[in-house]
């Protein structure tokens, strides 16, 4: 593995850790983002240059990860 793949992957789990605190909160090092309100909302998290789009299913608490991309190829 990658020196930078290594990295990200930290970063990754990092977030992962703290969404599972709180997956709707900005806060330092977690920028969440409202990306839709609909039904199911889905939010947005930076993860330095690449982008993680989750939903959350509030009747079993858990987080779907529906998109992992580099900033400006997603969406």
């Amino acid at each position: 593995m990658k020196g930078g793949e290594s990295s990200i992957l930290k970063d990754i789990q990092r977030t992962f850790d703290e969404l599972k605190q709180d997956p709707y909160t900005k806060r330092p090092k977690v920028d969440i983002k409202l990306i839709s309100s609909r039904k199911d909302a889905t939010y947005r998290v930076r993860l330095g240059k690449y982008r993680l789009i989750y939903e959350i299913d509030e009747a079993t608490k858990t987080i779907y990860v529906t998109m992992f991309f580099i900033r400006g190829k997603g969406y």
